[in-house]
């Protein structure tokens, strides 16, 4: 399979990986109780992905302690084994607890990282 399509839930994200195209899109909330079964599929596709970088697009309106910690390891294990990680992080202009783990992140990773407003992911997908 090529594609990992996962519909989310109110408390898990939309998740959508192609590892043909080497795109990760995560989408919604993510607090789940059990973060692992959320992203476990997703760090067993990091080995399927077929080209030598990865787009990761984050964007995601909360998520809690224990999905931090394992997005975290997501992305530096992106990092780990795929050549080139880029990761676009997407949040609302006024939602400073997720600007600032963006920065958190982006500090902690070598990955480059563009940072966006929701609105204007939403203006290109209406496109």
């Amino acid at each position: 399979m090529e594609t990992l399509n996962v519909k989310g839930t109110k408390s898990t994200p939309n998740i959508m990986f192609n590892t043909n195209k080497g795109l990760l899109f995560i989408t919604g909330r993510s607090f789940p109780e059990m973060p692992e079964t959320v992203y476990k599929p997703l760090f067993d596709r990091l080995n399927k992905v077929k080209t030598n970088n990865l787009v990761i697009t984050i964007e995601l309106e909360y998520i809690n302690t224990s999905s931090t910690k394992m997005l975290l390891n997501l992305l530096k294990e992106a990092e780990n084994k795929i050549k080139e990680v880029s990761i676009i992080w997407t949040s609302e202009e006024d939602d400073e607890d997720m600007i600032e783990l963006g920065e958190y992140f982006a500090s902690m990773l070598k990955a480059p990282f563009e940072f966006k407003e929701y609105f204007e992911t939403m203006l290109e997908k209406s496109y």
